[in-house]
């Protein structure tokens, strides 16, 4: 068969929303030649099958991983982070005394070109402090 360029129209509300079809084409050329053979009919042609599939949600990119591009300490004390994230994404900056205990959440940041600084005014009374960003839930 030569090649051709195929169409397929579904109409709106026929597929389910967030569901995965598999689905297949058939498209066949019989010859109008007859080759019957012993009384049985027969004819010839070929075929092409296409094998595809439609989901109909939406993909969502899970948000990137928060990175740290800045860590220091401020003339006035203060611990200061400046993390890069996904733009408009939202993070948790997190912190904990040792790496043996729970993290609690110092702050909750988002920014529209995803810079996010932070400042800790309690970092200089710490021996040691851990601090991560992460994707807020």
């Amino acid at each position: 068969m030569a090649n051709t360029s195929t169409s397929v129209v579904i109409p709106k509300g026929t597929l389910r929303p967030n569901t995965l079809y598999f689905a297949s084409l058939a498209f066949v050329k019989q010859a109008g030649t007859d080759h019957s053979i012993n009384g049985i009919p027969a004819t010839s042609g070929n075929s092409k099958v296409t094998a595809f599939q439609i989901f109909t949600g939406t993909q969502v990119t899970p948000p990137r991983q928060p990175v740290l591009i800045e860590a220091g300490f401020n003339p006035n004390g203060s611990f200061h982070l400046t993390v890069q994230a996904d733009p408009g994404q939202t993070c948790l900056i997190q912190s904990q005394q040792d790496l043996s205990g729970t993290w609690s959440t110092r702050a909750t940041l988002s920014s529209p070109d995803g810079v996010l600084n932070f400042d800790d005014n309690q970092a200089g009374p710490a021996p040691f402090r851990f601090y991560r960003a992460v994707t807020a839930p």
